[in-house]
């Protein structure tokens, strides 16, 4: 792969492997080996699914996710990167982080990092974004599915920004089919000591 290629692999909780590329994997319809995957026509980015069967893909349309995890309620959710080239132009896409929808577009359609082609926050058939974070460089998401924190951090949301050496926290508030969330900064550097966070566990 190029810059955007293959990134996090994790078991989800149905016992399957998943792994996330952003837009220069150039996943296609060669490497969807199921029928019954609900997507055949990859755009940008995906997360796809492997089994015992064969290989499905769940969602896609992303730009360079880097990493992705589950909820308690076996929600998925990513944090994906912006198109830093079009900053201060109208169409500038930011980081944002998704809760992704399953068979769902999540507005990226091209592959290469020195183009932009997003879709339209607008659009019906578009997902919409969890929160919108601006400039920086996605890296680790952990949702918080443990308790040694205070409650106001359980079920709740880390993401990880490499440029700006961010940890975000966004606790995650129940809103129709999937969640309200803004992101609030949990860590970050003092004066010129670096930090460049790249993942997370618990």
């Amino acid at each position: 792969f190029a810059e955007h290629g293959g990134q996090a692999v994790r078991r989800g909780p149905d016992g399957a492997w998943y792994v996330i590329a952003g837009n220069d994997a150039k996943f296609s319809a060669a490497h969807v080996t199921l029928a019954s995957s609900p997507i055949r026509r990859i755009e940008g980015g995906a997360l796809l699914r492997f089994n015992d069967q064969g290989i499905e893909a769940v969602a896609h349309g992303f730009r360079n996710p880097y990493d992705f995890d589950w909820n308690d309620f076996g929600d998925l959710f990513t944090y994906d990167s912006d198109s830093e080239r079009d900053y201060f132009l109208p169409w500038y896409a930011p980081t944002r982080l998704y809760h992704i929808a399953p068979t769902g577009h999540h507005g990226w359609r091209l592959e290469g990092f020195t183009r932009s082609w997003p879709r339209p926050d607008y659009y019906d058939d578009t997902v919409d974004i969890l929160a919108r974070v601006g400039r920086g460089s996605p890296t680790g998401v952990v949702c918080y599915r443990h308790t040694q924190f205070p409650p106001y951090f359980h079920s709740g949301l880390f993401a990880l920004d490499w440029t700006f050496g961010r940890i975000y926290f966004l606790p995650l508030a129940p809103n129709g089919s999937s969640y309200a969330a803004t992101p609030e900064v949990f860590m970050e550097p003092i004066g010129t000591h670096g930090f460049a966070p790249t993942d997370l566990a618990v």
